[in-house]
């Protein structure tokens, strides 16, 4: 049905969208005593580099929120030199790299909600330290995180079918021979 390279070209593809949901809002920060307050949006690099939010002290910054760039950025490089390393004879590299594709999206979906509660624990003591606990913050999940959260659950899906299943097929030699 599916092949290697076909697989290999649909995750070069969905590691792109990751990086493009990257910079898209992940979160939407806002007052719940002010209903016509928009809030302040977050992107995944808003949250790796950090944004100013109250009285211009800066929110964000999170080592995690980094690594949920990098990891896919990684990857889409790995992925143009994976066949190459397949149809050479370096079948332990080679494992090693299916092994990568399958544990760096789970690691990537972590880092993205690591940086969810420790971008929740910084704004709750930023409002602490300013005297203000009792104001109501609501912190919204915007589209981009659920894009980043199903883009890296797609690529591992398909790094699983590449590690699991394709392996277990035949080489399509053997299988002409039986035939």
């Amino acid at each position: 049905m599916f092949g290697f390279k076909f697989n290999i070209r649909i995750i070069k593809i969905i590691l792109v969208l990751i990086i493009i949901a990257f910079f898209t809002p992940f979160f939407s920060v806002s007052c719940e005593t002010n209903e016509n307050d928009a809030g302040i949006n977050f992107s995944g690099f808003d949250l790796s580099s950090g944004k100013a939010v109250i009285s211009h002290q800066r929110a964000g910054g999170s080592p995690f929120a980094s690594i949920m760039l990098i990891l896919p950025v990684f990857l889409l490089i790995l992925a143009f030199f994976i066949n190459k390393i397949k149809n050479s004879n370096k079948s332990k590299i080679y494992k090693i790299c299916k092994i990568i594709f399958l544990v760096f999206p789970l690691l990537d979906i972590a880092a993205a909600f690591a940086a969810l509660y420790i971008f929740r624990s910084v704004l709750a003591g930023m409002l602490e330290a300013m005297d203000f606990p009792s104001i109501p913050i609501s912190i919204n999940i915007k589209y981009g995180f659920i894009l980043y959260i199903f883009f890296n659950a797609a690529v591992f899906a398909l790094s699983a079918r590449n590690y699991f299943i394709s392996d277990l097929n035949p080489p399509e030699s053997s299988s002409r021979q039986a035939s």
